[in-house]
């Protein structure tokens, strides 16, 4: 089994990546698995970093899991007997798939599939910081969140992205930069992917967001990119 794994940090195109490459493959996209599973109580909620996706609603997570439960991929999923669900993950997607995309953009669910012994192949997504820390900015100040100087936010952007980018030594490793997204066919490799996937093209992520849109559009992107940007580019390796 392949697992395309998309990594970096929200807000960074991620999901977008994730799903061009499962309808790419004609692949099932199984979404943000660990947040998915975190929802319910079978991940650590402790292994979160920078305070990202801490639950704020009660009420929020607990219309989230009544979605996961009814969706009909993961039922299937939860019907497995063990307590190990990314093994239910991989035997359920076993049944129609040899490889699904993972947009869990943290990179806690990797070592699982390889001990699972899967083939996992890192895509990791990098939003120029100089847009990336306006987006994020807006989207906290949006939903009530704490607010996060710009000099945390650099220096979390920073030393995430360089911890991502030492997937580049173990694993099949592909970063792909927002400004790149308007043509990432172009932007990864010849033999990113293995030919003849297949399975049948299935999206089943993103609970408790209704309106989220996982399709590209131009504003969306970060067609410019300042010299600061492509420093910081340099530094974290994805140039």
């Amino acid at each position: 089994m392949i697992v395309y794994y998309v990594v970096g940090r929200p807000r960074s195109g991620s999901t977008f990546v994730g799903d061009w490459i499962a309808r790419e493959l004609d692949i099932l996209n199984a979404g943000e698995v660990w947040q998915t599973l975190r929802t319910l109580n079978a991940v650590d909620p402790g292994a979160l970093r920078d305070g990202e996706g801490r639950w704020t609603r009660p009420e929020a997570r607990a219309a989230k899991e009544v979605e996961i439960r009814a969706n009909p991929f993961w039922s299937r999923v939860l019907e497995r007997p063990g307590d190990d669900l990314y093994a239910a993950l991989v035997e359920t997607a076993k049944e129609q798939w040899s490889a699904f995309v993972d947009c869990s953009k943290t990179d806690e669910g990797i070592e699982h599939y390889r001990r699972l012994g899967c083939d996992v192949v890192v895509i990791h997504t990098v939003r120029a910081y100089s847009t990336w820390v306006r987006s994020v900015m807006r989207y906290r100040a949006q939903h009530h969140l704490a607010r996060y100087g710009r000099l945390r936010l650099l220096v979390s952007y920073i030393r995430t992205n360089r911890r991502l980018a030492r997937f580049a030594r173990t694993h099949r490793y592909y970063p792909i930069r927002q400004e790149q997204l308007s043509d990432a066919q172009s932007h990864l490799p010849r033999g990113f992917a293995e030919s003849g996937i297949g399975g049948g093209y299935e999206r089943h992520e993103m609970f408790g967001t209704p309106k989220f849109n996982a399709s590209y559009s131009q504003q969306r992107a970060a067609p410019k990119v300042t010299l600061f940007d492509r420093l910081l580019y340099a530094l974290i390796g994805a140039r």
